[in-house]
């Protein structure tokens, strides 16, 4: 078994219980939620003081929002 990559995201199948995908989530990741309909996910960087809104099944990152330092948790809510 490899060893988990550092700073990595890893994206779980839940339908087989196994991993999808792994993918870099920047420096540090903490605070993991997908957006309705699990297309995005927003990570944050607790040392990197961000938030990076990726693409749930690459990983492909869009864009990144800065959040200060120390951001642990991300909250989606719809209204």
């Amino acid at each position: 078994m490899n060893a988990p990559l550092p700073d990595a995201v890893t994206v779980i199948d839940t339908r087989t219980n196994t991993v999808a995908t792994t993918f870099d989530g920047g420096w540090a990741p903490t605070g993991m939620a997908p957006t309705p309909r699990n297309r995005l996910l927003l990570v944050t960087n607790f040392y990197a003081g961000e938030l990076l809104v990726m693409r749930a099944r690459s990983g492909q990152l869009l864009r990144t929002i800065p959040t200060g330092l120390g951001a642990a948790a991300v909250a989606v809510v719809r209204h």
